[in-house]
């Protein structure tokens, strides 16, 4: 089973109240903003969308970027 890519960094959920957007984060990003740690089993298997928003936390910037949510 292949995680999707909004599992891991997050999505836009609607509020069911006001009707409007709302930024929900995905495990990964909730384990690195608190410091949690993160197991990346077979991570060889992750389509290319998820390894292309690993590669910033791996390499000397260390940043995360979500693309989808705008945000780092």
């Amino acid at each position: 089973m292949n995680t999707d890519i909004n599992e891991y960094f997050g999505q836009f959920v609607s509020d069911k109240r006001s009707g409007n957007f709302l930024s929900e984060e995905g495990a990964f990003v909730k384990a690195v903003r608190y410091g949690h740690w993160v197991v990346l089993d077979e991570l060889n298997w992750s389509p290319s969308e998820v390894l292309e928003s690993l590669i910033r936390i791996f390499d000397a910037n260390q940043e995360l970027y979500i693309p989808e949510l705008n945000s780092y």
